[in-house]
């Protein structure tokens, strides 16, 4: 089973999530299976907001987005050693989708402004762009599933792209 963080969006504005994913957990006892928890960035390991510079990690670790997202890690980890359900946490940059079936609030106007001709991002040369393909997740998705074992697992997608760690 896939499970997808509604933090999976920059601007994402959202209720619940702790809530739902507990549901979720509870829905799973006692049954044989596998629960991939696909988070967005918000929820790093070591509630430093992601960043290495001490001065910013202080400030994002007290984000609340980013205190819900490390929260629904730890949820993932509590159910996975007291109920033995086979959990993983992968966390994820930002996801967006070049498909035009979907609603993407980030890069629809971009896609619309280039549509009459040509547009250009606004904003630091060296500023954090932390967006992962839809349609990349997965594939990889279909990798971690292909290659499972049963343990306890906080997976990282790796920046490849050598970008800035993102602010919880």
């Amino acid at each position: 089973m896939v499970y997808l963080s509604t933090y999976l969006t920059p601007h994402t504005v959202t209720f619940g999530d702790i809530g739902l994913l507990r549901s979720v957990f509870r829905a799973c006892m006692g049954r044989n299976v596998q629960l991939l928890f696909i988070a967005g960035p918000a929820g790093a390991e070591g509630t430093t907001g992601g960043c290495d510079d001490d001065a910013t990690a202080a400030s994002g670790a007290q984000t609340g987005e980013g205190i819900i997202a490390r929260a629904a890690n730890d949820l993932c980890r509590y159910y996975a050693s007291r109920d033995g359900i086979q959990a993983k946490v992968l966390r994820v940059p930002y996801l967006y989708t070049a498909s035009p079936a979907l609603t993407d609030a980030f890069l629809v106007p971009l896609f619309e402004a280039c549509s009459g001709g040509s547009d250009a991002l606004q904003g630091a040369a060296d500023a954090p762009f932390p967006l992962l393909c839809a349609e990349e997740l997965a594939v990889l998705v279909h990798r971690i599933f292909d290659s499972r074992d049963a343990n306890f697992e906080m997976l990282d997608v790796a920046d490849a792209f050598g970008h800035p760690r993102p602010m919880a």
